[in-house]
């Protein structure tokens, strides 16, 4: 019996108080802060004024920035973190909201418009 309540003291011991678990989440919760400190908010991007209310969603608007910025389907998918039949079918989704047949001509109707200083980094 002593052997088994010296192991429950032990235990008791080596566990945590609640105040340090609290202040272990505070410094845990600042470090999650730390290396995310902008997180990205934005579920649309618009294009321009020209096309109303045409607008790319956040993975569109990534595949198109990545695109514009001279990547290959393949490299993009790559650098996504996606298939590249995925990058395609959303190049098949913006062709058809700017109303394009190929995609060299979705990137010229893109390259006219601020869309690149809107995306900024993505």
């Amino acid at each position: 019996m002593e052997q088994s309540s010296k192991i429950v003291d032990n235990l008791c011991l080596s566990q945590p108080s609640m105040p340090d678990w609290d202040k272990f989440q505070v410094k845990l919760q600042k470090i999650k802060a730390d290396r995310h400190p902008t997180q990205i908010t934005r579920r649309h991007f618009k294009i321009d004024a020209r096309y109303g209310d045409v607008y790319f969603t956040l993975r569109e608007a990534q595949c198109m920035a990545q695109i514009m910025r001279g990547r290959t389907v393949k490299s993009t998918a790559l650098f996504l973190g996606l298939s590249p039949r995925t990058v395609e079918y959303y190049l098949k989704n913006m062709k058809a909201k700017m109303k394009c047949r190929t995609k060299s001509e979705l990137m010229q109707l893109i390259a006219d418009t601020e869309f690149m200083t809107t995306i900024g980094r993505f």
